[in-house]
């Protein structure tokens, strides 16, 4: 990811903060398609659709853009520290 060390998921809508290079490079690192945006996820909106939020991660949902498809399913979520580095979660067996 970037060399800055700088809070992403706090700073998301602070376009003054998080420059468009760190959006294509937090891209990059989640995974997404060309055809593919970020949503962040609240701790909230996590918990009570998915469950808790794996220690140390927080929540990012891939939406395609061509399409109307913002909810909420496990198989689009991605998880980073603060910074947007990529965590890899193992799937719960069990859900």
């Amino acid at each position: 990811m970037a060399s800055e060390k700088i809070d992403i998921w706090n700073n998301w809508r602070n376009i003054e903060l998080v420059t468009d290079d760190m959006i294509s490079a937090l891209k990059i690192e989640c995974g997404c398609e060309p055809h593919e945006g970020l949503m962040d996820v609240s701790v909230a909106e996590h918990r009570r659709v998915i469950g808790e939020v794996p220690e140390g991660a927080v929540c990012w949902l891939k939406v395609d853009n061509r399409v109307d498809n913002s909810y909420l399913k496990k198989e689009k979520i991605v998880y980073t520290s603060i910074y947007g580095e990529r965590i890899h979660i193992q799937p719960d067996p069990t859900t």
